[in-house]
This record gives structure tokens, C-alpha cells and sequence, in this order.
């Protein structure tokens, strides 16, 4: 094996051209990073079950629904089973799916329908500043209700009206 030195760092070069100090971290950095990568997939499928395990949730509630409106409207009642029929789908077709080939399959239809996609996404971002509108909301309102209780306590003022 011949050296040769690297014009630009100073340092001596293998056959390949390459620094083989270089080489000796990138193959530290690749066998540290394999165990980062086997947890986060394990993570991101015990996430994938979980989610897929809330919409099959989900689509009971829905069957339960349908139930409540069989007698009286069974047309309606049908069609909502339907659609509990299609999470329960939903919710399998994840279950056996790995993320690369979910992640493969939304793409593909969002490519197909984008607009319903993004329709989905404007919908998500407002029902989330919804519930973190009301989060705070409900929050605020608490820490005002134990601040002027403290202070109606120091001034000598009950709570309690009566």
C-alpha cells in the first residue's frame, strides 16, 4: 500500500484516495448510528400500532352510531356502518404496513388528490389552534381563579358567598 499525502489537509492518503482517519470516523459514526436508527423505527411502529389501535376505536364508535339510528333511519344507518367498515380497513392496512411503504402510499395520493389533502391539513391546523386556543384558555382562567381567591384570603374575604 502506497502513501501518498493530501494536498489540501497535509495528511497521508491510502490507495483509494481517501484519509484514512476520515474513513476510521465514518465507520465509528455508522456503527453508533445503526442502534439510533433500529429505536426509532421501533419507536415510530409502536407509534404506527397505537394509531392504527385508536382508529379501530374510533370505528366502533361509529358502529355504535350506526346502531342508535338503524330503527329509524336505516338508509343513513347503513351508509355510517359503511364508513365504519373503511376505518376498520384503514386501521389494518396500516397495522401491516411498514412506514416506508405508508409514507409511499400517502404520497401517492396526495399526488391524486391534492386538494383533499390539503383540505385535510387546513382542517387539522385549525382544529389544533382550536383546542390550544382553548387550552390556554382553560388554563388562564384557572390560575386567575387561585390568584383572586390568595388574594381575597389576604384581605380578609371569603370565597364563599352566603
Amino acid at each position: 500500500m502506497t502513501m501518498t499525502q493530501d494536498t489540501q489537509t497535509g495528511y497521508p492518503k491510502g490507495d483509494s484516495g481517501s484519509n484514512p482517519t476520515i474513513e476510521n470516523v465514518k465507520s465509528k459514526l455508522g456503527e453508533l448510528a445503526e442502534p439510533v436508527k433500529e429505536k426509532a423505527a421501533q419507536v415510530a411502529d409502536e407509534q404506527k400500532n397505537a394509531g392504527a389501535d385508536q382508529m379501530r376505536c374510533f370505528a366502533n364508535a361509529v358502529h355504535g352510531a350506526a346502531r342508535e339510528l338503524e330503527s329509524e333511519m336505516p338508509q343513513i344507518a347503513n351508509f355510517i356502518h359503511d364508513t365504519g367498515s373503511k376505518i376498520e380497513q384503514a386501521a389494518t392496512d396500516i397495522r401491516g404496513r411498514n412506514l416506508n411503504e405508508l409514507l409511499d402510499k400517502f404520497t401517492g395520493f396526495a399526488r391524486e388528490q391534492p386538494a383533499l389533502v390539503f383540505g385535510g391539513a387546513v382542517l387539522t391546523g385549525l382544529l389544533l389552534s382550536r383546542f390550544l386556543k382553548s387550552s390556554s384558555a382553560a388554563q388562564s382562567a384557572q390560575t386567575q381563579g387561585r390568584n383572586s381567591g390568595t388574594q381575597n384570603r389576604r384581605s380578609g374575604q371569603s370565597d364563599y358567598y352566603g
